[in-house]
């Protein structure tokens, strides 16, 4: 009777946690999943790396930019499920939106890209390789490395 008790109190606290996550301002407003269509394609423009503010997403259907969209984007790192940012992204010009967040760790996320137009509600799966920021001299040739002098006296 006490095994049961302590795994029914077990999987209620799981499921308030999963209610308190899942109904996070974070993911409100930017579905976890929706219809998918092959002829819609999503990517980031360039390096990803976890020193950038922002990032630009690159948004086609049938290979022609898709303009006038309300795009935004769930991502989560590949083994760690609190890794994960969901934001609104926002147009630049045709086919390219903005969206605002910092990668706090380098290495691979599941992205779900969901692009909203008229009533179409589409959803692109793709995985993102965030690298790790680079510490580059102003040239951008060569890695700085700091000096590391030893504290021992003699």
């Amino acid at each position: 009777m006490k095994r049961l008790a302590a795994v029914v109190l077990i999987s209620l606290a799981a499921f308030v946690a999963a209610m308190v996550v899942f109904s996070s301002p974070e993911r409100k407003g930017c579905p976890l999943a929706a219809d998918t269509n092959r002829s819609y394609s999503s990517r980031f423009e360039g390096t990803v790396s976890m020193g950038q503010p922002t990032h630009v997403l690159r948004v086609s259907r049938s290979g022609r930019p898709v303009s006038g969209a309300a795009v935004c984007i769930n991502t989560e790192m590949i083994g760690m499920s609190g890794m994960g940012y969901t934001a609104k992204a926002h147009e630049l010009n045709p086919g390219r939106y903005r969206v605002g967040f910092r990668f706090a760790m380098a290495g691979d996320y599941r992205a779900n890209v969901v692009t909203r137009k008229g009533t179409a509600e589409v959803s692109t799966p793709l995985i993102v390789k965030v690298r790790r920021a680079s510490t580059q001299s102003r040239a951008g040739s060569k890695r700085v490395r700091p000096k590391v002098r030893s504290s021992r006296r003699r």
